[in-house]
């Protein structure tokens, strides 16, 4: 095998094998002692074994993916991987039966269990199957801090050819774990070497992080510096380590890449705090703007407000909520999701997410006081759907909260997904969209990219219709990508980095973009705002831009919020500037949203300001939250919906 594929291509592989050709050596030798004698007879009764040894398993993994979420199915399925074992011993349907009752011990949180249940069948495992057995036994180890052994059984004489890629990875994994940063680089860039063109986006980032790290180490950098960046290092790889997860490695590069957004961090706050790094000096301090005083041309009143749960320390996550015919869905970033009749605001069900894993799961999914849900709210198909920190998409039926389904996706969701028909599609922060069935959960496509060394914690939210998925993404791309197939038609550039540092090489995509009458409007951070006619497939026009938390649509107009808060009216057809508003400047502005005549945007002291969509001008403002405002209202009619930072939905009417 030339190139290495993953764990689950690899099995599937295998387990067509076994049903075609399982028997052929078997066959071989009844040839030779006994001639033709009996061999029909033999032959069909070969072809029946095999048949039956395969339904078997076939019903035994559908019993282990119902298994995943439910104390009692996960019992059920592992008696039932027990007795297929006990039928079939020696073979290699067992080794790959006792390879997912492993996994489903994990799952509860018996790592002990687990383990015993891949070292029971390492003995039988077959050339092809004992690399896969020794993976997973190794990533098993890591997760109960037991890097040393890992490596160990990682180093046994194998045949690793169509697995080496794998192996190099979680030997880098391992490493880290020890903090032998510069020999976890080195397996990294092996597995980079083997892994073919699918595998390069996640190990790439992989080694760059530790490029970084090991460079950060240097000793002709500051003792001061070196410790603080090392101590910051070990504590992002323990948090990994707490996340647990079966491949939890994946998730290593975000908290790597937290990791290296310190420095820039620090550099953004001395440029912002009114003390110089250099010579001591004060700087201007950039104030938000103060608020002057207006004519209120509008009734802005309150109708209710519902508490739905703590509010999010994270600036990038911005639960936005959702409405489906006259329920309003919302989020918190400690785990609840609650339903509210949209017309009182009175609680038609409330659901902690937490409570749809085992207790044993739970501290393996979420890392202490990390943010539960990260993305959302998306609604349709009488299902909610939100992204979590650990990598999964939730679906929950609309009408009592009860778990539809769960879908691993490739890393942290912080976009609300969204759903259409029978698709529901997820962005992750590394680069990835993914298409999921609707109905069950399951992956029809993943679309991936690859990212810049330094990007914003952030994306932009994919756009859905019949034929077309529409993502922004971190390099400053947008893709138009086939909903049936999840591969790109265009892949259209909206900026490009410019600059010798990484932070003025930043080109993220972020927020929302606006698809209109076959138009699509996109803009960047340090970039431009872009409008393509998607009809024609050309570009319309644009202008230079800079954002981060995307557009609005409304009049004729597409609305910018630049990252200084200026806001702009850009003429949808030709680009010219209708009108400028200066007066919000450095407030932390949400996206801009239209509501009748008028646009609404909240800033960081929780004031909801509405603006004349013609002109610009102001005709109304309330504060909805003293702690401020990061999500964009949900317009609907005449009616607000508004997250506040506090954890508390507000519903308003504008007369």
């Amino acid at each position: 095998m030339a190139l290495d594929t993953s764990e689950e291509e690899q099995i599937e592989k295998i387990q067509t094998f076994l049903r075609q050709n399982g028997w052929f050596l078997a066959i071989g030798l009844v040839l030779v002692l006994g001639g033709n004698f009996g061999f029909r007879s033999w032959e069909d009764q070969k072809q029946a074994a095999a048949e039956a040894a395969s339904d078997a398993f076939t019903t035994f993994q559908a019993a282990a993916r119902e298994g995943k979420t439910d104390d009692d199915k996960r019992a059920a399925a592992m008696d039932l991987g027990d007795a297929f074992i006990a039928n079939h011993p020696g073979t290699d349907y067992a080794v790959l039966a006792g390879l997912q009752i492993a996994k489903l011990h994990f799952s509860a949180g018996n790592l002990s269990e687990a383990e015993a249940a891949l070292r029971a069948i390492t003995a039988a495992a077959s050339s092809q199957l004992a690399p896969l057995v020794q993976i997973r036994l190794a990533r098993l180890l890591g997760a109960q801090d037991r890097p040393e052994e890992g490596l160990t059984v990682l180093a046994e004489p194998l045949e690793w050819a169509g697995f080496m890629a794998a192996r190099h990875e979680v030997e880098g994994d391992l490493l880290y774990q020890l903090d032998r940063l510069d020999e976890a680089r080195q397996a990294y860039q092996l597995a980079v070497n083997t892994a073919g063109e699918e595998g390069l986006p996640g190990l790439t980032m992989k080694v760059e992080d530790l490029t970084f790290a090991t460079a950060s180490m240097d000793p002709a950098i500051s003792d001061e510096s070196s410790n603080n960046e090392a101590a910051f290092g070990r504590s992002a790889g323990s948090w990994s380590r707490r996340i647990g997860r079966w491949d939890a490695s994946r998730f290593k590069g975000q908290w790597m890449m937290i990791w290296r957004m310190l420095p820039y961090s620090l550099l953004l706050l001395g440029l912002v705090s009114g003390c110089s790094w250099f010579d001591g000096k004060d700087e201007d301090v950039i104030k938000p703007a103060a608020l002057k005083k207006i004519q209120s041309e509008v009734t802005f009143s309150a109708l209710w407000t519902a508490r739905v749960g703590a509010g999010a320390a994270d600036k990038a996550i911005k639960l936005e909520p959702a409405l489906s015919g006259n329920r309003i869905f919302a989020a918190s970033a400690d785990g609840t999701i609650l339903a509210v009749q949209a017309d009182t605001g009175n609680k038609v069900w409330s659901r902690d997410v937490r409570d749809l894993y085992a207790e044993a799961d739970v501290d393996h999914a979420f890392a202490k006081d990390v943010d539960v849900i990260t993305g959302g709210v998306g609604a349709g198909n009488d299902i909610v759907l939100v992204g979590t920190s650990a990598g999964e998409v939730l679906a929950l039926y609309q009408s009592d909260g009860s778990i539809a389904w769960r879908a691993e996706v490739s890393s942290e969701v912080l976009a609300p997904p969204q759903i259409l028909n029978q698709l529901v599609v997820a962005q992750a922060i590394d680069g990835s969209v993914t298409g999921l069935d609707a109905f069950t959960g399951e992956q029809r496509w993943r679309f991936s990219t690859s990212l810049p060394a330094l990007t914003l914690r952030g994306t932009a939210t994919p756009i859905l219709r019949d034929d077309v998925v529409i993502a922004g993404f971190a390099n400053g791309r947008v893709a138009l990508i086939d909903p049936d197939r999840g591969v790109a038609a265009i892949d259209e550039r909206v900026a490009a980095a410019k600059g010798r540092s990484d932070l003025e090489r930043l080109i993220d995509i972020d927020g929302k973009m606006v698809f209109q009458s076959g138009r699509l409007y996109v803009a960047s951070y340090q970039g431009r705002i872009l409008a393509i006619d998607l009809n024609a497939g050309r570009p319309l026009w644009s202008e230079e831009a800079s954002t981060t938390v995307g557009l609005g649509a409304g009049f004729g107009n597409v609305y910018l919020a630049s990252v200084s808060d200026q806001i702009t009216a850009f003429d949808m057809d030709n680009g010219r500037i209708q009108w400028e508003l200066d007066d919000l400047l450095n407030r932390d502005l949400t996206t801009p949203i239209a509501i009748g005549s008028y646009l609404a945007v909240g800033d960081f002291e929780g004031y909801v300001h509405l603006i004349a969509q013609s002109d610009g001008r102001f005709v109304g403002r309330r504060r909805v939250d003293t702690k401020g405002l990061y999500t964009p209202a949900l317009a609907d009619g005449n009616r607000l919906y508004v997250m506040g930072n506090s954890g508390r939905l507000s519903a308003f009417e504008i007369q």
